[in-house]
């Protein structure tokens, strides 16, 4: 039994350490997207028709395409940011308290930690907010909590 324990304290340890390094490599990335994203609204700017109206309009749209994915990439560096705040410790308390949650419950747990809504969480995953619906009933269910308590409330607590 004392060799289980031990195990799982090394794995969760490796786990933590695995966590933090893939959220350097992602705020690297994030920050090299953006900052690509930056450029080229730079240079499609200096290729703006003057002239004519359908070009200019379609070069316009281009370029709220391109604000939106940057609006994205600067709320992913947001979130990468407040993770690290609530990253080891709640993470290390949350494993112990429940070491059978998935990867996908733990990441759910984490967004809603910092103060995600279901649209907000969708948005970030890109999927459907009924999807995140579902999950976060389904959590409720593995963390025990009753139908009319709130799922946010006791994440936050914890």
């Amino acid at each position: 039994m004392i060799g289980q324990s031990t195990d799982k304290v090394l794995h969760t340890g490796l786990d933590l350490e695995f966590a933090q390094e893939q959220i350097v490599e992602l705020t690297k990335l994030l920050y090299q997207q953006n900052e690509f994203l930056e450029n080229l609204v730079i240079l499609i700017k200096e290729f703006v028709p003057t002239g004519d109206e359908h070009h200019k309009t379609s070069f316009n749209h281009i370029l709220l395409l391109l604000q939106h994915e940057i609006n994205q990439q600067n709320e992913r560096k947001l979130y990468v940011d407040q993770f690290r705040l609530v990253n080891s410790s709640f993470i290390k308390k949350l494993n112990n308290l429940y070491p059978s949650l998935s990867k996908g419950e733990i990441d759910l747990v984490k967004l809603i930690r910092i103060g995600m809504d279901t649209k907000g969480i969708a948005a970030f995953k890109t999927v459907e907010p009924s999807s995140i619906k579902t999950a976060k009933y389904r959590l409720k269910k593995r963390l025990g909590i009753l139908p009319e308590e709130s799922l946010t409330h006791f994440i936050v607590s914890l």
